[in-house]
């Protein structure tokens, strides 16, 4: 009956999960392609999201970051929204159905493959290999990645991918 969310570990690999602080070099920013599949419960609706750059609110009640959620509409249509959220600001980057479709999709036995890529000040996003959004100048360099549905809403993650896009050697 409430929003539920999992936020990893910034110490998962070797400095993957950057601070963020370096705006300037981006030394410490967290560059990573991110993959998942996510389906929903049998006829379900609801929302199911995977943020990235993300870490907890001063109180650590909430996220701060980038927001890629996912809603199952009852008549079996999907939409999605791309946003930053903080405790003072929300923006939203895209809404609506997946570009070049009608709020259909087809999926392998229900699943959704998301995709986020994030390096140095810019972020895409990615849905069933259709791109939806990029993001220049980002907000917020540093962070890591939560998994989270909104109340009332079961969801299945799975194949989750976390790769390193930091340009090594150089």
């Amino acid at each position: 009956g409430s929003p539920t969310w999992r936020l990893f570990r910034d110490i998962v690999g070797v400095e993957i999960f950057g601070a963020g602080n370096d705006a300037r070099n981006y030394g410490d920013s967290t560059d990573i392609y991110v993959t998942l599949d996510v389906r929903f419960a049998d006829e379900s609706t609801g929302t199911a999201w995977m943020g990235v750059r993300v870490e907890p609110s001063l109180t650590g009640a909430d996220l701060v970051g980038y927001i890629f959620e996912i809603t199952r509409h009852q008549d079996g249509t999907y939409t999605f929204i791309i946003r930053y959220q903080s405790a003072t600001r929300r923006e939203v980057y895209f809404e609506g159905v997946l570009p070049g479709t009608d709020g259909t999709l087809e999926t392998q036995d229900g699943w959704i493959n998301l995709i986020a890529i994030t390096f140095e000040d810019q972020l895409a996003f990615f849905a069933n290999g259709r791109f939806i959004t990029s993001i220049d100048n980002a907000i917020d360099l540093g962070g890591t990645i939560a998994l989270g549905v909104e109340e009332f809403t079961t969801a299945d993650f799975d194949t989750l991918i976390i790769r390193d896009t930091t340009p090594h050697g150089g």
